[in-house]
């Protein structure tokens, strides 16, 4: 029996945890499980009703995913805060507190859940939260920054079991002085126009290749960026997208951008064919297309 091609996404991935349960149930077993049971239904409630979606429990855990950073970044803050409230009539050793980890990654979709290390890394960022707080990574950070009047401290790079690379962290907890969340701009109604560069694709055939196209791809970025008339996404959290099946329009919103420029290279020989497209987030129609051809000497005279 022939195997199903692998479903990829990028989602916004949450994981929760309910801090020192075990120390919890040794003092009061029942009270504790009723306790924990509430806040994963209110977890649950909430996350459901931010557009996220809770795809396991485990034990006291919640894994869910968003299509939406910001909307995942406003559940996790609206949890705390509310659990926060919860705590405030009660004694230390009667506080119940969870952690949040939040990452931003590519992941496998298979019988309602998604796996690989995006999901990985949630967990191992939520480990790292102090309890009642959230931990999130540059991934999820890069797109909030300018989003969301959310402050996160910088905690510098953790490296983590079964991750191959450190990993910048921002931590957030309740009981720093935070202002609200900004309302999410809609795609193409920010008052300073955004735009996220895509990989471009490599349509030579020859792997060798992808560096050149992963070069050209940073250079375009680089130069974009030196502009004042508008924001660019981040190398890092547009290279997720790479060799990604995608919409456009889902890139945008995920992305929170306007506009969203893609292309492809053609290098076997000379000169290098670059075509390139600039693509409006909220129609997914055309807004401006170009063909260059380059001589390999000029190939990264962006």
């Amino acid at each position: 029996m022939s195997q199903q091609p692998l479903i990829r996404k990028l989602a916004a991935i949450l994981y929760a945890d309910v801090a020192g349960y075990c120390r919890l149930t040794r003092q009061d077993e029942v009270s504790t499980h009723h306790q924990v049971m509430d806040i994963l239904d209110y977890a649950s409630e909430t996350i459901n009703n931010s557009d996220g979606t809770v795809l396991r429990y485990s034990g006291d855990a919640i894994l869910a995913e968003f299509q939406s950073v910001v909307a995942a970044i406003g559940t996790a803050v609206e949890i705390q805060n509310q659990l926060s409230e919860r705590n405030t009539q009660k004694t230390e050793d009667e506080k119940i507190r969870v952690r949040i980890g939040l990452n931003l990654g590519e992941v496998i979709e298979d019988r309602g859940e998604i796996f690989d290390d995006g999901v990985n890394l949630a967990a191992r960022l939520e480990a790292a939260a102090t309890p009642g707080g959230i931990c999130i990574s540059s991934f999820v950070y890069d797109q909030i920054v300018d989003k969301v009047e959310i402050e996160f401290d910088d905690h510098g790079e953790e490296t983590f079991k079964n991750i191959d690379k450190p990993v910048q962290i921002y931590q957030w907890h309740p009981d720093r002085v935070t202002k609200n969340i900004k309302p999410q701009v809609l795609p193409g109604k920010s008052k300073k126009p955004s735009i996220a560069v895509l990989p471009l694709a490599n349509m030579s055939g020859d792997p060798e290749q992808e560096f050149f196209c992963d070069g050209l791809t940073e250079d375009i970025i680089t130069a974009l960026s030196r502009s004042s008339w508008f924001n660019v996404t981040s190398r890092n959290s547009t290279f997720a997208f790479k060799d990604v099946s995608h919409d456009v329009r889902e890139v945008a919103q995920k992305l929170g951008v306007g506009d969203v420029l893609e292309g492809s290279v053609r290098s076997q020989s000379d000169p290098v064919r670059i075509n390139v497209q600039l693509i409006d987030a909220i129609s997914g129609n055309h807004v401006w297309a170009e063909s260059f051809n380059r001589e390999r000497a000029d190939e990264f005279a962006v």
